[in-house]
């Protein structure tokens, strides 16, 4: 599963990102809205994860690097399961490291994943979560024609979360239409 833009390639996570992944996971500005940094354990255990969705589920959170082969951060999809409040459902991420911020990146990987969802894997929803004051990642989800879903909406605490606040659940449906 590799996906390239224009500007972007996105490819399975493998255990050569790590300390890439790492970086990305402690740098405060990143993690600002999902309680802070990450130290270097609960980082790889996400790499972990990352790895095993993209070989068991054939989707997961993607190392995004410019075609000159710069990591700047993830994009991807990756199947819930209980007891996270999305469970059974694909939800759509993206982090980026701060230098590339702004630039656009997340928004078009995003495209570029919300397509893939949609056509290869079939999909007919895709949701997105962000933390109620992450107005960056909102803006995202707006330009992707994702739609708020304030009946979905959960308390971040419940994904462990230390001192959490709300986040808002956006929905896309393969039609373009919100999640009824």
């Amino acid at each position: 599963m590799l996906i390239e833009t224009a500007r972007l390639r996105l490819r399975p996570f493998s255990a050569a990102d790590s300390a890439s992944l790492a970086a990305l996971m402690a740098d405060p500005l990143v993690m600002a809205d999902l309680g802070g940094p990450l130290d270097r354990q609960a980082s790889d255990a996400r790499l972990e994860r990352y790895i095993k969705a993209a070989s068991e589920a054939g989707t997961a959170r993607l190392a995004m690097e410019t075609l000159s082969g710069s990591f700047v951060g993830y994009a991807g999809l990756m199947p819930q399961q209980a007891p996270h409040p999305l469970a059974g459902e694909h939800d759509i991420g993206w982090r980026l490291v701060p230098a590339a911020w702004g630039q656009g990146f997340a928004t078009e990987a995003a495209r570029a994943v919300v397509a893939d969802g949609f056509g290869r894997l079939g999909l007919q929803r895709i949701l997105a979560y962000t933390a109620f004051d992450n107005h960056r990642s909102q803006h995202v989800a707006r330009k992707l024609g994702m739609r708020r879903a304030p009946e979905r909406d959960f308390d971040l605490k419940e994904l462990g979360v230390p001192l959490a606040g709300p986040a808002f659940v956006w929905t896309l449906e393969r039609d373009g239409m919100p999640a009824r």
